[in-house]
């Protein structure tokens, strides 16, 4: 749709600092922004920018920090409100960790919605477009972590080893190839405004679905 180098510069990046490789795995991080129901995965350090999107590009996302329920993040039972599922285009976990620390409701749901995009509402099975990100914090080589165990042993235990949710991750992006971001890396160019590029990804979820 636009030069992908128009992305970057929009996302406050200089391209010309990235390899080719690197250029897309960037830009993976704004898929589940222009399209509905994509579950991302990104496990690594500190640093490299995994939330930035979900902060600051786009009035339609939410950046969950902290632990949360079915009522706030599904459906309240009691006052008949949708949840937030019902209400972003997309929802990120800032620290997937804290799914260890939630109601197992919680989790049950979650993993229902990731693998059919769906969830309860009383008796009734309601459809919802919102898709999921899943951010965690490590500095942990991926050497070790693949000669160790697996990719996903940063997971919290409550889903790591639960392979219908692990089967509907559209994207695991490959954290160690992602650098800390550093100054040189800002671009001084021109990009588009923000509030149009967050109108156009949203515009693209009309267009663009997994199901």
């Amino acid at each position: 749709m636009f030069p992908i180098g128009d992305h970057h510069r929009s996302i406050g990046l200089e391209p010309a600092h990235f390899e080719r490789r690197l250029k897309p795995l960037v830009l993976t991080r704004l898929i589940p922004l222009c399209e509905q129901n994509y579950n991302l995965v990104e496990l690594g350090p500190q640093g490299t920018g995994k939330s930035y999107a979900y902060q600051e590009l786009s009035p339609y996302t939410i950046l969950l920090t902290g632990p949360t329920t079915v009522a706030n993040l599904f459906h309240n039972m009691t006052t008949g409100k949708i949840g937030l599922i019902g209400l972003w285009d997309a929802v990120a976990f800032d620290e997937v960790a804290d799914l260890q620390k939630m109601p197992k409701e919680v989790i049950t749901t979650l993993k229902t919605y990731c693998e059919s995009g769906t969830f309860a509402k009383g008796k009734d099975a309601v459809s919802g477009r919102a898709s999921i990100a899943l951010f965690g914090n490590t500095n942990q080589p991926v050497e070790v972590r693949v000669r160790s165990s697996h990719l996903f042993i940063l997971l919290p235990e409550v889903i790591r080893e639960d392979m219908a949710l692990l089967d509907h991750i559209h994207f695991y992006l490959p954290d160690w190839e992602v650098p800390k971001m550093r100054v040189e890396y800002f671009t001084d160019h021109y990009g588009f405004v923000v509030d149009y590029l967050a109108e156009a990804l949203r515009e693209l979820r009309q267009h663009i679905s997994l199901k």
